[in-house]
């Protein structure tokens, strides 16, 4: 599109102020016509905008109305103009069809609806000579009716064979159809075709007229054709079909894509995650969805110029979102196309267990301990204490996000010393989820006894209660030396 030049040219113009008066809201939906311009076998009538601006005319014994009748094309819908002003056309024909569609060739007149549909379509339609001199301008909706009464009255004067065959007379007739329109809609009294087209106007109605009918090059290539009613007693319609300008090229169209990533295996493209696509520069925009497919990726198209929000709502089956953005691209970027990658970190199910036993008997855990684990690589920090069994408690091990750790003990069991020199380290990993870690404190006070046969040979087996303060804490039996050794003993001084 030539967007530079469509402004400039808006500016330069002196016919601007004039232009203002007739500009024009476009009349069709949102897609264009084809290259095709192969008239359709039928038309039908879709809606009739009607006003109360009647007038009469210097060249038609009944009054002129000024109405908008808006035809269905195809899958299109547009202005039509009457063919026969002694016929009828009202509310009652809405949904009728015409057809036999027949070409117009009178110059006049294609050049009149190929003026008007230029302007009501926009960009797409300037022709280069139209943007040269400074014509690439889109009629609004103020004055529609305006232009489309004009040009109504031109018609019905080339259908009852009134304009003449000379270029100036063909000005001032269809400069005088303006006029009228002009006065009935804006309740002027202009008389003349050389009056300005509003006070303080800088043309004519003549002037305009000729910019219009000696600039046919300017506008949009438009065949015509006149297609024909059932009744008898019913206005024929004449329809243009207005083609793209030649080497006019298309809107460009953007695209962003997603690739989702597995965080520790980048060759690894992840299916599933789900994606949100909002506009930050065009409230208007509806933000889109998206869910990566097996290649990992998911592509949101047909995006126009804008600065638009990429965010990962959800994480694959199996993965957490690690930053879900939002992430801002703007386009066009270097590219028509922008690629934008995200990482997702494999979700893990840690398990695991930190023991505190005795080193004399490590099948005998201690209560009470304090074990400290710190992250490595991370900010976890935690303290936990063993309970029974000495086993560590009231850590939540999925609380442990991936990455290296260390753990210690900061307080030992009573009657048991630490180690400050026994720190242990593991790692949290998809390939090592399940940690195990036992600790071993010295007794401060131990006692051994030895059974021996009567020869003094160590006696295996021999079965001992352990008892404190009168109840039995512990049975042993003795090793191979014939030896038990009793951890749980307080020193008591002046005992022994």
């Amino acid at each position: 599109m030539r967007y530079g030049r469509k402004g400039a040219g808006r500016l330069r113009r002196g016919l601007s102020l004039l232009l203002s008066l007739v500009m024009l809201l476009g009349l069709f939906p949102v897609p264009s016509l084809a290259a095709d311009t192969n008239p359709e076998s039928s038309i039908k009538l879709k809606e009739i905008t009607w006003t109360s601006t009647q007038y009469d005319s210097a060249y038609f014994d009944r009054p002129c109305l000024i109405q908008d009748s808006r035809m269905q094309v195809g899958g299109l819908t547009l202005s039509g103009f009457c063919g026969d002003h002694s016929k009828h056309l009202n509310n009652a024909h809405i949904g009728h069809t015409w057809s036999n569609p027949q070409e117009v060739t009178d110059p006049v007149v294609k050049t009149l609806l190929a003026y008007y549909y230029t302007h009501s379509l926009g960009e797409d339609y300037y022709t280069d000579e139209c943007i040269a001199r400074g014509y690439n301008y889109q009629f609004d909706e103020q004055n529609q009716l305006l232009v489309n009464g004009w040009i109504q009255e031109a018609v019905w004067m080339w259908a009852t064979g009134q304009i003449p065959s000379d270029y100036d007379s063909q000005v001032e007739m269809v400069a005088e159809a303006y006029r009228e329109s002009a006065n009935a809609r804006m309740g002027t009294s202009y008389t003349s075709i050389d009056d300005p087209t509003s006070p303080g106007a800088p043309n004519t109605f003549r002037q305009v007229t000729e910019m219009v009918l000696s600039n046919p090059a300017a506008w949009c290539d438009c065949p015509v054709y006149e297609y024909f009613p059932p009744e008898s007693d019913v206005q024929p319609i004449l329809v243009g079909y207005p083609q793209k300008a030649p080497n006019t090229p298309e809107t460009p169209e953007y695209s962003i894509i997603v690739r989702k990533q597995d965080s520790e295996n980048p060759d690894l493209l992840l299916s599933g995650a789900v994606f949100r696509l909002a506009s930050v520069s065009d409230p208007d925009f509806t933000p889109r969805t998206g869910t990566t497919g097996a290649d990992g990726t998911y592509t949101f198209s047909n995006l126009p110029a804008g600065t638009y929000a990429v965010t990962e709502t959800a994480a694959p089956s199996g993965y957490s979102v690690d930053a879900g953005g939002p992430d801002y691209v703007s386009l066009p970027g270097s590219a028509n196309t922008v690629t934008k990658v995200f990482m997702d970190t494999p979700t893990i199910v840690v398990s695991g267990s930190i023991r505190k036993v005795d080193r004399d008997n490590p099948t005998h855990g201690l209560t009470g301990a304090t074990i400290a684990i710190q992250g490595v690589d991370n900010p976890f920090y935690g303290e936990f204490q063993t309970g029974s069994g000495g086993a560590l408690e009231g850590l939540d091990w999925n609380s442990l996000v991936p990455g290296s750790y260390r753990a210690w003990e900061i307080g030992a069991p009573e009657g048991y010393s630490l180690d400050p020199s026994d720190v242990k380290t593991f790692r949290i990993s998809r390939e090592t989820p399940e940690v195990r870690l036992v600790f071993q404190d010295d007794a401060k006070v131990r006692v051994q006894l030895q059974k021996l046969d009567d020869s003094d040979r160590p006696l295996p087996g021999a079965v001992f209660n352990i008892l404190k303060d009168g109840q039995i804490i512990g049975t042993e039996a003795t090793d191979a030396s014939g030896k038990i050794t009793v951890s749980e003993v307080i020193w008591c001084e002046g005992c022994l």
